[in-house]
């Protein structure tokens, strides 16, 4: 984790610092040569003079690696300015730009009846503005295509030359420095097809074979089926403004992000068929890690899914190696990996919510269910002595061996019951307590409702995703199975969707706030960090009174 926070300091510093390449790259060959020759004395037993002290080996390794990371960044760095991108939005000028188109074009809604707006980005070659002049760039560039709604803009892979007009783009990410090109069907020109990846084009095939499976039965339901495309394969286009409101108030939008919980879905349902194969878990990484970086792939490899991909094949590959998976380590070095390839994604919002809300729920989870449960064992004993009923029997929360007394099944279905929502409460209560400030910095938005809304939509989604699932698995075989399945998540997302609408009524839920100061983000973070120090400290006194 110092590592990361290392790179991540030194990203940052290399992303808004303008410091030449050149000069980084001499400052880490001295960092590196200073760090080797301390290390060949030390080895040597030779002690520099009492004149100048040796600096700690760890300081000069993070020196190392925030040299290094902010050198990576600045390499990163686009040819043309984006304040130059910017100056031409606002003068309103007509430009060219040749590209790649580098994801599945996307409908996003149309201008007048008849026509439909496409949205997908660009990997931008070539840029020509208004005074002719061509300048050789290297941007991804979002764009909107207009045109009639029989017709559909040119796919992934196609090399394209666009005229049209820049706006400033509202879009929070990493092209958030970057306008909007606004084109359509008499202003496009395909030039060559086949410049994209041969995997991310057959994963995109793929995606949209699934979105057709998940959609066969539901023509009379269009809402239902786009809210399940949009949770098992990321299509949030598919959502009308009305549904989106709804998840948006009452802070359960992140559901249709495809993030840890649609690929940790993906990986269950891949481990249970290789434990009922009887396939060691020594050998799982190498069943695992084909299947997931498809889907990753195909779902449009945002950084959350990217994440958890990582995540998760460094974490099911560690018994390879001989060793027991951590997940503080496979968080780290996922995020390593992403800003390794892209340090532009640091800016990213939903790298910086993924990787937070990850960290707080690893770090604040055990927590809080350990105070949890120790208020639950307080709670029980004393509700036993107002009973008077007799010490030994083990509260609803505690696991224990299976023993039968009077009460039977139903006493176990309860326990169990009872751990399963304390530990989905404890979920979102975490997950929110990360989230809180976050929300409020980037969307302006307070939505305390959103601890009772994770509470009834995280179960759901995860029947819906599971599904969904079994739909693309049987309907690949049988279609009128795909048709079951699909039938019998309308009724899951029916439940859900009127599950958010109950919860949307409820008073003071959510409310816009203006943007917090940046410190007081800081000082949110820093407090439950204490908490978390404070705890731990706490029981290792307790440990030491109990020996």
């Amino acid at each position: 984790m110092g590592i990361v926070f290392s790179y991540a300091a030194g990203t940052w510093c290399g992303l808004r610092v303008p410091v030449s390449v050149p000069v980084l790259a001499v400052l880490v060959f001295l960092l590196v040569l200073t760090a080797c020759s301390f290390a060949f004395l030390r080895r040597r037993g030779f002690e520099p003079g009492h004149a100048v002290a040796s600096p700690p080996a760890w300081i000069l390794f993070h020196l190392c690696v925030v040299a290094t990371a902010c050198w990576v960044a600045r390499s990163s760095v686009e040819t043309l300015p984006a304040e130059r991108w910017l100056d031409l939005a606002a003068s309103g000028g007509e430009v060219e730009v040749v590209g790649t188109i580098v994801n599945e074009p996307e409908r996003g809604g149309s201008r007048t009846e008849g026509t439909d707006a496409w949205q997908f980005l660009i990997q931008a070659e070539r840029f020509r503005c208004a005074d002719g002049k061509w300048v050789d760039v290297d941007v991804c560039l979002p764009v909107r295509w207009y045109g009639p709604s029989q017709l559909c803009p040119p796919d992934y892979g196609w090399l394209t030359a666009f005229r049209g007009r820049l706006q400033e783009s509202s879009r929070r990410s990493r092209q958030r420095d970057y306008p909007l090109l606004v084109t359509g069907i008499g202003r496009s020109r395909p030039i060559k097809g086949g410049h994209g990846s041969w995997l991310k084009s057959r994963c995109i095939a793929m995606r949209r074979e699934s979105g057709r499976l998940l959609s066969l039965g539901l023509d009379d339901f269009p809402r239902a089926a786009g809210i399940i495309q949009a949770l098992l394969l990321g299509y949030r286009s598919q959502l009308d403004n009305d549904t989106r409101d709804l998840f948006v108030d009452t802070g359960t939008l992140h559901v249709f992000a495809i993030s840890g919980l649609h690929v940790g879905i993906m990986a269950l349902l891949i481990i249970s068929v290789l434990s009922a194969l009887r396939i060691s878990r020594v050998y799982w990484g190498p069943f695992l890690a084909p299947l997931l970086i498809a889907y990753t792939l195909a779902t449009g490899a945002k950084p959350s899914a990217v994440r958890a991909c990582i995540m998760a094949l460094i974490y099911f590959s560690a018994p390879v190696f001989g060793r027991k998976g951590d997940s503080l380590s496979a968080l780290a070095m996922a995020a390593l990996a992403i800003l390794a390839y892209s340090p532009e994604d640091l800016q990213d919002i939903g790298f910086i919510l993924s990787f937070s809300v990850v960290t707080g729920l690893i770090v604040l989870y055990p927590v809080v269910n350990k105070a949890l449960i120790a208020l639950c064992r307080d709670g029980v004993a004393v509700f036993r002595r107002i009973k008077s009923e007799p010490e030994g029997i083990p509260a609803f929360w505690e696991d224990e061996p299976f023993t039968y007394d009077s009460r039977g099944e139903a006493r176990a279905a309860g326990k169990w019951v009872m751990k399963y929502i304390g530990s989905v409460a404890v979920l979102s209560a975490c997950a929110w307590l990360v989230s809180a400030p976050l929300t409020a910095y980037f969307f302006e938005r307070f939505t305390p409702v959103a601890l009772l809304g994770n509470l009834l939509v995280i179960p759901l989604t995860f029947l819906i995703v599971l599904t969904g699932c079994l739909a693309l698995i049987t309907g690949s075989c049988f279609l009128v199975l795909a048709e079951v399945f699909n039938h019998a998540n309308l009724a899951l997302v029916t439940c859900l969707v009127r599950c958010t609408g109950f919860i949307s009524k409820a008073p003071f839920g959510t409310q816009e706030v203006p943007q917090p100061p940046v410190w007081t983000v800081w000082l949110w973070y820093a407090a439950l960090a204490l908490l978390v120090a404070w705890h731990k400290e706490r029981g290792r006194g307790a440990a030491v009174v109990e020996k």
